[in-house]
């Protein structure tokens, strides 16, 4: 977090069955969704403006959306570590999803940050919002090992480093990981140690290159942008609103959301939401 007190305008949406039991959070951001799981990571990218356009009228209602589903798995890690969040929003959400009520979910809250303790052996890694960018930043706890970090990505078309930088290519875009900024406070003051990634069969580590105090914490810290993707939060659209004696206002409208990914790669669909 480069010694700043993060600001986030990013929300981690709790689970308690309104998704499929393998997520944990569910992050909704410009670009598509992003679903934190136990040892993994999975993006689902659209364009949430071209879904506008759609609803609008702007675009042809069988106009193809194309998107990108990816994911990045944390190897030989521990299993079932344990997620908590912080940062809890004073509002919460009901999921009243299909007939079954038994699948139905109230009182979801969301979260500014995630964090999952011993991803590793004493190796935390920490999600939040950045003044709108997605962070993590994994905790080297003193005496851990940082080399037991391998992240391994699938449904990228194309990986390469330039100039620091670890850039991931898809049919819709380049995304671009920020070459990671380490550093341990050391008497108080930030003191950066040199650090690049290290890219071999779709499989990254970090490449520590100098010395630093093993008896204190340890901040790895990479910084994801979305380098060619355009789009607003606007996945949903009022249709009706309403109020009744007590003050209280309900609004009806229509949400879209392609759900979880079933597929790892590029994806494309009609959208079928009618006119």
């Amino acid at each position: 977090m480069n010694g700043q007190e993060h600001t986030s305008t990013l929300n981690f949406t709790e689970n308690k069955g309104q998704y499929l039991s393998n997520i944990d959070y569910k992050l909704s951001i410009n670009e598509g969704d992003i679903y934190l799981e136990n040892n993994k990571v999975t993006y689902n990218l659209f364009s949430r403006d071209l879904v506008s356009d759609i609803h609008h009228g702007k675009k042809n209602k069988n106009t193809i959306i194309n998107g990108h589903t990816y994911s990045v798995s944390f190897e030989n890690s521990l299993p079932n570590s344990q997620h908590f969040p912080d940062g809890k929003s004073s509002n919460y959400s009901n999921y009243f999803i299909g007939k079954d009520e038994s699948k139905w979910a109230t009182n979801i809250y969301d979260f500014e940050s995630v964090t999952y303790k011993n991803i590793y052996e004493g190796i935390d890694v920490k999600y939040y919002g950045y003044y709108g960018q997605v962070k993590y930043d994994f905790i080297v706890e003193p005496g851990a090992e940082p080399d037991q970090i391998l992240l391994s990505y699938k449904g990228i078309d194309k990986m390469t480093i330039k100039n620091g930088h670890l850039f991931l290519e898809t049919n819709f875009g380049t995304l671009v990981e920020n070459s990671p900024y380490v550093y341990q406070w050391v008497d108080g003051k930030q003191k950066k140690i040199a650090c690049e990634y290290f890219l071999k069969n779709n499989q990254v580590s970090f490449k520590l290159n100098q010395e630093y105090d093993e008896s204190l914490e340890l901040i790895i810290d990479p910084v994801l942008s979305f380098a060619t993707y355009t789009g607003s939060s606007a996945s949903n659209f009022g249709c009706t609103a309403t109020y009744d004696n007590a003050g209280n206002m309900y609004v009806g409208g229509t949400v879209f959301g392609l759900g979880y990914p079933t597929t790892i790669g590029a994806f494309q669909t009609n959208y079928s939401g009618g006119s």
